[in-house]
């Protein structure tokens, strides 16, 4: 009887709050335990490794759904892209969204393994990164 009364005040609760269950998402969409600081630990540009190039190369998943990817070069360049992120169904697929001044690019990466692994174009030339929690 308990279990009864439980599931009633539940159900009236979400009835009466407004929430809709298929807007809550899944749990790993809500807390979005992929969040949080990662370094690149491999840069392909072409073919050749690049990542030597750079003091670092960073990317930060926020829990608010934004993404920030920033750089610096060894003379003190750097570089900051910035959008929001989701995660795709099937929980591996994380799709990427930046805005620049003229154009919006969407992309995706993969999650595995505490890893994100990144491959897309940029001006006719294929980058593919890895990145890891350190």
């Amino acid at each position: 009887m308990k279990k009864f009364f439980a599931a009633v005040f539940l159900f009236a609760c979400l009835f009466l709050s407004g929430c809709r269950v298929e807007e809550m998402g899944d749990l790993g969409e809500v807390s979005r335990p992929y969040a949080g600081e990662y370094l690149c630990t491999k840069l392909i540009l072409n073919g050749e490794d690049r990542l030597s190039q750079f003091e670092f190369v960073r990317l930060v998943l926020g829990r608010d759904g934004r993404f920030e990817l920033s750089w610096r070069d060894p003379s003190g360049g750097n570089g900051t892209y910035a959008g929001s992120y989701a995660l795709a169904a099937g929980g591996r697929e994380l799709l990427f969204t930046a805005k620049g001044e003229r154009t919006e690019r969407t992309f995706c990466a993969f999650r595995e393994h505490g890893a994100v692994t990144a491959a897309f174009c940029t001006g006719g030339r294929l980058i593919c990164a890895e990145f890891s929690l350190p």
